[in-house]
């Protein structure tokens, strides 16, 4: 293939993947208005596996391009650093030091009762990594932050994104049914689904059904539990540099951007009508690298899922169930 023959093609491959950014996006829109809340990120991820396994020849053209490695490092990395504008300070302070207690207490029990978890399942260290990233502390974009720390391959990917899909899922669908057999407060029940869940959509759909007090209590956790993924990004390029590499080889700069629009939307009144053009751009680069992930996961891929994946997955969600249900009944 000539030059311009790659030019033309990754002109066409842009076009395509920002095409497909803004019809996830409306998508979970759609969703949104029967109260079915789906993140833009779960359509990318899902409608790029429903492209590459029932119409492979046609999406070639998008593989064969530069852009997708682009959109799965450099466009990914830009989408968290925007995805920063959507936390501040003040959120922290609203839920008090028992809130802020709790996103980090889950964050690294979890986290590291994941890692421990993996070694007695024999489970190499990438997989079972992003798999506790992605239950600890945001989800697929957790997973996808990680992934360019540790270097990890499209399988790994992949498995820990379904890990987080799946369970998730499960879990949003239980809560919404009724969490009153815990006999907790309405302060409790949002802070018991924003320690508890894998994604910010997840969080957003279960608590939908308790209240506005509910929802804004449950989304402040989880996005605590979105800061924590500066020092996990931190501690992974530590544990993964080696004695002949240096550390910052792996050292994911674009975490200390991420902390740094956190503390310019803490520190600016940022107007509304900014804020939302600025989340719109995280949602289009996260969906954009979703997609282009979802690119990567065949049946191959799916049938190569693994038991011993699966059972960590499970051991997990049960985990941020039971930590968070004690944490919050003995000092909430």
């Amino acid at each position: 293939m000539s030059v311009f023959s790659h030019i033309k093609n990754d002109k066409l491959s842009s076009l395509s993947l920002f095409a497909i950014g803004l019809v996830c996006i409306f998508l979970s829109y759609i969703f949104l208005n029967f109260n079915i809340f789906i993140s833009p990120l779960i359509v990318a991820i899902l409608f790029g596996i429903l492209l590459t396994n029932l119409f492979s020849n046609r999406v070639k053209f998008l593989k064969s391009s530069t852009v997708l490695l682009v959109a799965t490092k450099q466009i990914l990395r830009l989408g968290i650093i925007f995805y920063g504008f959507r936390i501040s300070f003040a959120d922290a302070k609203y839920v008090g030091i028992h809130g802020i207690g709790l996103a980090i207490f889950i964050v690294v029990l979890v986290f590291l009762l994941g890692l421990i978890m993996a070694r007695i399942l024999k489970i190499d260290f990438i997989t079972s990594a992003l798999i506790s990233a992605g239950a600890a502390v945001c989800g697929a974009a957790a997973i996808m932050a990680s992934a360019t720390t540790l270097k990890a391959d499209e399988k790994q990917i992949a498995i820990a994104v379904a890990s987080v899909v799946i369970f998730g899922t499960v879990g949003m669908f239980i809560y919404s049914v009724g969490l009153n057999f815990l006999n907790f407060t309405q302060t409790q029940i949002g802070f018991f689904i924003g320690s508890s869940l894998h994604e910010v959509a997840h969080v957003v759909g279960a608590s939908a059904r308790y209240g506005d007090e509910v929802m804004k209590n449950a989304v402040i956790i989880k996005m605590l539990r979105v800061v924590m993924l500066v020092p996990l990004l931190l501690f992974l390029a530590f544990i993964s540099a080696s004695k002949t590499s240096k550390i910052k080889e792996f050292l994911p700069y674009f975490a200390f951007y991420f902390l740094g629009a956190i503390l310019l939307n803490s520190l600016i009144n940022i107007p509304i009508e900014i804020l939302n053009i600025i989340n719109f751009i995280a949602d289009m680069c996260l969906c954009v690298a979703m997609f282009c992930l979802g690119l990567n996961i065949n049946k191959s891929v799916v049938k190569n899922f693994g038991f011993k994946p699966l059972l960590l997955a499970i051991f997990l969600f049960f985990i941020l169930m039971i930590f968070a249900y004690f944490y919050i009944k003995i000092l909430i």
